[in-house]
């Protein structure tokens, strides 16, 4: 929307949008579950939406499968850090560690499912969502989630493919989970780097993945940080190696790149702010129905929002 300044003059208001991998992922995974997640649950937006309050509360729930993950990420972070300043911990104290942060997590829910409030140093841990629905015992998840992160980080600590990302994260310039962000023109492009650190002649970059191998939308990602460490850091493009470490499989996967794909992923991103901006208007109007809900049996069935999804 245009505005008038104190001379009479017109000026166009600068674009205050958000473009992140995981804004992108929601909305293409479901229109309607990114309603719920960027307007209808948001403080600031959507102030018209009738069931606000819940769906914030919401906003609080998680599939088990992606805890893991994030606990598994923030164990990897503990480690490294603590590496970093010359702390070097045992795999079992990796695992210990990631067992205890999910032990609260398990809790939390647990109390929150029960209507029990509790006080937290710091942010609470997540809520998860099949033992708030109650679609699984907490026995049988923490067994299965517990298995699944001991061989993530397993992996992480013991292959040789993974040494090379282990000895680079050392570096006194390395960077351990740094948030990023572009600015186009008034729209911030926004994100966060696993692991970066440099290396003989060039910039190592690793995105760490606990789940499948989405190549193409991981890709993306990842070319999102290396054009942040091209314009931000100055990192010539030859000089910038990118890596797709997926701990389960025990595979480290390079991303070859041209100026070009770099190009196409820059277009993308602004192509999918175009299509978030035409969003906008419906989701601060609250008008949830124009974001259609995918009806997928099994995206429905890991919606943290689907006590109040009609689908209609």
């Amino acid at each position: 929307m245009d505005q008038i300044d104190l001379f009479g003059n017109v000026t166009v208001k600068a674009l205050k949008m958000r473009w992140s991998f995981s804004r992108l992922g929601t909305f293409a995974a479901c229109p309607r579950l990114g309603y719920y997640h960027y307007f209808g649950g948001s403080k600031r937006k959507a102030a018209s939406e009738p069931q606000k309050e819940r769906i914030q509360f919401l906003k609080q729930l998680s599939a088990g499968h992606l805890v893991a993950g994030e606990i598994v990420h923030k164990a990897i972070r503990a480690y490294l850090m603590n590496a970093k300043d010359g702390q070097n911990w045992k795999l079992s104290q990796v695992i210990s560690f990631a067992n205890m942060l999910l032990d609260n997590a398990i809790q939390h829910s647990a109390d929150i499912t029960a209507g029990v409030t509790r006080e937290y140093d710091h942010r609470a841990p997540a809520i998860i969502q099949e033992l708030f629905y109650g679609t699984v015992t907490a026995v049988i998840l923490k067994d299965t989630l517990r298995e699944k992160m001991r061989l993530s980080l397993t992996q992480f600590y013991n292959l040789p493919d993974f040494q090379g990302f282990r000895n680079g994260a050392l570096h006194e310039n390395s960077l351990i989970e740094r948030k990023i962000s572009l600015d186009y023109e008034g729209i911030l492009v926004e994100g966060a780097i696993d692991l970066i650190y440099p290396s003989a002649d060039n910039w190592v970059i690793v995105d760490w993945k606990t789940g499948e191998n989405d190549s193409e939308e991981s890709s993306l990602q990842l070319l999102t940080y290396a054009l942040w460490a091209h314009e931000e850091l100055g990192v010539p493009l030859e000089s910038i190696s990118l890596f797709k470490a997926f701990l389960t499989e025990g595979i480290a996967e390079p991303l070859l790149f041209s100026a070009q794909e770099l190009r196409r992923a820059k277009a993308r991103i602004l192509q999918d702010i175009e299509l978030l901006t035409e969003m906008e208007g419906f989701g601060d109007a609250a008008n949830r129905e124009a974001f259609s809900a995918c009806s997928q049996p099994k995206v429905c069935a890991q919606c943290a929002f689907q006590e109040i999804c009609s689908k209609n």
